[in-house]
């Protein structure tokens, strides 16, 4: 996949992330266990920078067919930078 990129300094301030909160902890922690996550899930609050930004025109180019439902509004989706939680 070819993207031409802008590189800035700085794409936007710091960004929080909070753990999920699921009720199913035990299927998650097993359907992930398995698969090659995009991201590491954050056990905690914690705090980071964006390192890339992807416009919404790629998104249909990135992301696969592949779903796992964990529970309702909560998905597993499988793409090309690897499965990302939705």
């Amino acid at each position: 996949m070819l993207i031409t990129a802008n590189i800035v300094p700085t794409i936007t301030g710091t960004t929080g992330r909070m753990p999920l909160e699921i009720y199913r902890k035990d299927l998650f922690k097993s359907l992930t266990k398995h698969l090659d996550l995009a991201d590491q899930i954050p056990s905690e609050a914690e705090s980071g920078t964006i390192d890339l930004l992807i416009g919404n025109d790629f998104y249909l180019d990135i992301i696969q067919s592949e779903r796992i439902q964990i529970e309702d509004g909560i998905y597993l989706l499988s793409s090309k930078l690897g499965w990302i939680v939705t």
